[in-house]
């Protein structure tokens, strides 16, 4: 085994760790597979939320684009790091909601010299836990989960004991290592508690099998690194435990800290100034190649430390060999519905939908029956009975507790619904489509079902009482930031006034952080908005730190004097380069150089190709064999002040040197921008671009010359932000979309004939007495399962209320269903946009219209619905179809193909059904081809996936007839 090539990830924290990662768990997979680590494990506090996403991620790593760009495929490993209270009176604080488990405070609160104790809180022993296979995940979800079913809602609580139990439970299953500098083994350590840590450390492998416990060592170039790593090395021989490498990773590049720092004083509702303690002390918690972890353990100062870091290595590269996960949970999706002894759920499924049939079609037509048996097929072959059993029995509890409610959405495109009374409208009269609700290629189905908002309850009460309380929760929501939360938050982290951060907020119009720049210089300039507070804000820089000597953004760290380490040599990062594009979030930041002069002509080569644009850079200078100090012979880093562009002296650890510069030179960082001494080489870069990601144009690649001792960072401290307002735009643009906090979704359940918190990791919702899990809808999907939404509506609410007055008025109880759809008088108000209080009519836009459109049946107002919404807006439907409607424009078609699909419209399309009609009937698609077709209209990245169908549909309408210009006219509607 080549160890620093087969070397794994197994301690890494996307921003799912809420407020402490600073990366999205894609960015992270996704850098991996740029530096070519096998697996990676996400390690997140306390919760599973990024496993999925993780999960998705890495099978794009595993593409064939991905293996054209010479990527390396990475495996993802679940992982969970959990907070143990210490004393009972923490546990006590604990259970009553105090922050003992956040991670951030303190959790790199206690470095400094050994044996130095800190006062103040503490955030509870941290213990990281890794599933080695399914069984592995299982417990991880059921510990996760009672966990936060322990605690209050944020703040979960794991107790010791329940934690030996689940490692006792999942003994073979999981791997434990001894944590950070937080951890129980390290910080009895740290305390100069020998005793104690090799107490703590044989406890813990106890409860695992020989070699599953490992002591974890992490190097962040700290000045106590070296003596923590020997006592570790030390402990782990004595003891007879192996050791296992981590970075501890809290973002994916060097960028990433600027960012994790604001998160940090988010998370406290502190400024960047007032949270220096709690900030991370530089960037290096990032993912780190093989090579460069293990050129640091090379440099260790003694022989045990490097045998222990070696093996480290190789122990870290063996556990993640070893971890083997499939996510999917087909099998555990639906809860078990009974059906009468001697039947299938697919029996029982049948005969219900055919005594609906009877009921339905009087008599039964050809058409009908035939699309019944169809339907009936595509279920039995996708495994689906019994989820419409069980959607059936939930209306059919309704109707006999008189709770209005029936379904809606694509399961109207449905026979099978229809006959079950699910929905209630006719698929066959109103030429739906069953593809666009189920088909083989997409198996899901979704099925909404709207309910009266005072009643929906009971029926939600109804499923936890029928299938077990452990077996159904709600689907969550994620939380994310977006523009004026984001602008909030970052400006107050950055020491805006309060007066001014309203203001700001206020003055967007979009939802998007990324956005903020654009709208707030809409007019030219931003700092108008300050001008009118009267506060002086505008070109101020960002606050400087404690000592006066820069931001937290772009700190100093440690003071600490420290012997010199040797330089090392090693060879750069390979990375290949290509045209894959890595999955979900990728970002670019541009900036500009403007002159860049160096005495280096290598270093002047790097600079001219734009290599080391905006990087923190070793500049060679002549040596200095005096007495230690500045010129001592060791490397200086200094980071540079961001409003005077200057030097910043730091003091810290020697950093990996390139071998081409003569030993007789040491190493000083200067700006890659101001002035320099004369007779210096000017040179010109351009587009500074983030080194972790790419955007359309695929990620960028590290050249092969370029050392690994430079600084990776895609925008230096020399050319980062002058001031405090470019900070805030670079930063709401690098935290939107970042989660904030789960919430509930509006409708969505989840019921598995498994203990859901088997399949699932669940916690407490706002909500009294609900619990959430910690995945989405596009998580549960992922796993195979399928939710059911059941929504409540207040229209239903009114009209049950109505019909509840009727009846004690009258003594008569109105059937909802045999009322007429043609009733003149109420055609008669809606033509007079007398609409107030009709639902989905009464809007601005639906009362400027109707007059125009003069709907006069069902059909009608099942169009005047259908126009005003954004997809019919931004094809340009709405106003041909009223001047056509109108009589004022002729109704025309492109071709005679298209009548028996649009005539109904008027020749305009109008709705998704009539989409995949046209792509099947003109186009020559199939009916799951045109659903998938379908989709690419609607999917956020819409234009990519149409611009790839477009050849192959106006392909097919030309060869139907249509000439070109009408083929890519009717594309483009």
């Amino acid at each position: 085994m080549d160890m620093p090539d087969d070397y794994c990830e197994l301690h890494a924290h996307s921003n799912f760790s809420f407020l402490d990662g600073a990366a999205h768990p894609e960015e992270l997979i996704a850098r991996a597979a740029l530096l070519g680590l096998p697996s990676l494990a996400i390690t997140d506090h306390a919760g599973l939320y990024a496993a999925v996403r993780a999960w998705k991620a890495a099978q794009e790593t595993e593409t064939d684009a991905a293996r054209e760009a010479g990527l390396r495929p990475v495996r993802p490993i679940i992982g969970l790091e959990l907070a143990i209270p210490r004393s009972d009176e923490e546990l006590r604080l604990a259970r009553r909601g105090r922050k003992l488990n956040d991670p951030l405070r303190g959790e790199h609160a206690s470095r400094g010299w050994p044996g130095e104790h800190h006062a103040g809180p503490t955030p509870g022993d941290h213990l990281v836990l890794i599933a080695r296979d399914v069984d592995g995940y299982t417990a991880l979800s059921r510990l996760a989960s009672r966990g936060h079913l322990a605690g209050e809602k944020q703040y979960p609580v794991f107790e010791r004991d329940t934690v030996e139990a689940a490692l006792d439970e999942a003994r073979g299953h999981l791997f434990v290592l001894s944590g950070c500098r937080n951890g129980e083994v390290p910080r009895h350590l740290l305390a100069g508690q020998r005793e104690r840590a090799l107490a703590a450390a044989r406890v813990w492998a106890r409860h695992v099998p020989d070699g599953d416990f490992a002591v974890e060592l992490s190097h962040h170039l700290e000045p106590d690194d070296d003596w923590l790593t020997a006592q570790l090395a030390e402990l782990a021989d004595e003891v007879g435990l192996p050791t296992v490498v981590t970075n501890e990773v809290h973002y994916a590049d060097p960028t990433g800290h600027r960012l994790q720092d604001v998160l940090v004083c988010i998370r406290h509702g502190a400024t960047l100034t007032e949270a220096r303690e709690l900030l991370l002390p530089n960037a290096e918690y990032r993912l780190k190649p093989g090579r460069e972890l293990a050129a640091i353990g090379e440099a260790l100062p003694d022989e045990r430390s490097r045998r222990a870091w070696a093996s480290g290595m190789a122990r870290s590269a063996a556990i993640g060999a070893e971890c083997r996960l499939e996510l999917g949970f087909e099998r555990y999706r639906f809860p078990g519905f009974s059906v009468p002894e001697g039947e299938t759920a697919f029996s029982y499924l049948y005969q219900l939908a055919h005594r609906g049939l009877l009921r339905r079609y009087q008599p039964i037509t050809k058409r009908a029956l035939r699309q019944l048996t169809h339907e009936l097929d595509v279920i039995d072959r996708t495994n689906l009975s019994e989820f419409f059993l069980i959607v059936w029995d939930l209306m059919e509890f309704a109707r006999t507790n008189d709770i209005i409610g029936q379904g809606r959405g694509s399961a109207g495109d449905s026979i099978v619904a229809y006959c079950l009374g699910i929905t209630k409208v006719d698929p066959i009269e109103h030429k739906l489509l069953f593809e666009r609700f189920i088909n083989e290629a997409r198996a899901l189905p979704d099925i909404d079902i709207d309910f009266d908002v005072n009643r929906r309850e009971e029926v939600i009460q109804y499923l936890y009482t029928k299938y077990g309380a452990d077996h159904a929760a709600m689907v969550c929501t994620i939380v994310t930031y977006r523009a004026r939360s984001a602008v909030r938050e970052v400006a107050k982290a950055l020491g805006f006034p309060p007066e001014g951060i309203d203001a700001l907020a206020k003055a967007l119009d979009t939802r998007d952080a990324t956005d903020v720049a654009r709208d707030l210089a809409m007019d030219g300039s931003f700092a108008w908005l300050f001008d009118e507070l009267g506060i002086d804000m505008a070109d101020a820089a960002v606050p400087p730190g404690r000592d006066g000597r820069g931001s937290g953004l772009v700190r100093p760290t440690s003071d600490s004097s420290w012997n010199p380490r040797p330089r090392l040599t090693l060879d750069p990062v390979p990375v290949s380069q290509g045209s894959w594009v890595p999955p979900k979030r990728a970002r670019v930041l541009d900036a500009s150089v403007t002159t860049v002069r160096h005495e280096s002509q290598e270093t002047k080569r790097y600079a001219r190709s734009g290599e080391l644009a905006g990087e923190e850079l070793a500049v060679p200078t002549p040596r200095d064999n005096g007495s230690p100090g500045p010129s001592s012979g060791r490397p200086r880093l200094v980071r540079v002040d961001p409003e005077s562009g200057m030097p910043i002296e730091e003091r810290r650890r020697p950093r990996v040197v390139p071998e081409r510069l003569e030993p007789s030179q040491i190493f000083t960082s200067r700006p890659l921008s101001g002035e320099f001494e004369a007779g210096e080489a000017e040179i010109d870069a351009e587009t500074l671009v983030n080194l972790g990601l790419g955007d359309d144009q695929g990620p960028p690649f590290l050249d092969n010359s370029l050392p690994v001792n430079i600084r990776q960072e895609s925008v230096a401290a020399a050319h980062a932000p002058r001031n405090r307002w470019q900070w805030l735009l670079t930063l709401c643009a690098e935290i939107d979309g970042f989660p904030r906090h789960l919430g509930i979704h509006v409708g969505g359940m989840l019921v598995t004939r498994t203990p859901l918190i088997d399949l699932v990791p669940i916690e407490r919702a706002s909500m009294p007495n609900r619990v959430v899990t910690q995945y989405d809808k596009e998580d549960v999907e992922q796993l195979g399962l399928v939710k059911i939404d059941l929504l409540s509506l207040r229209t239903l609410g009114v009209v049950s209320d109505a019909l509840d007055r009727i009846e004690r008025d009258t003594g008569r109880r109105i059937d909802l269903d045999t009322l007429s759809h043609d009733d003149p008088e109420v055609y008669a108000s809606i033509q007079a946009a007398d609409t107030v209080g009709m639902f989905q009519i009464e809007s601005r836009a639906q009362m400027q219209s109707l007059p125009k459109a003069r709907p006069e049946r069902f059909e009608d107002l099942v169009v005047q619905v259908a126009i005003i919404r954004p997809g019919p807006v931004q094809g340009n439907a709405v106003h041909p179809y009223l001047r056509r409607r109108a009589g004022e424009e002729p109704v025309t078609y492109a071709h005679p193909s298209l009548r028996p699909i649009l005539e109904d419209t008027l020749g305009v399309i109008l709705y998704q059904e009539q989409v995949m009609q046209v792509a099947i009937e003109v186009c020559g698609y199939s009916a799951v081809e045109a659903d998938i077709f379908r989709k690419a209209m609607g999917s956020h990245r819409s234009h990519a996936k149409m611009q790839a169908e477009r050849g192959r549909f106006v392909g097919g309408a030309m060869r139907t007839g249509l000439t070109e210009p009408d083929a890519e006219a009717l594309f483009q509607k």
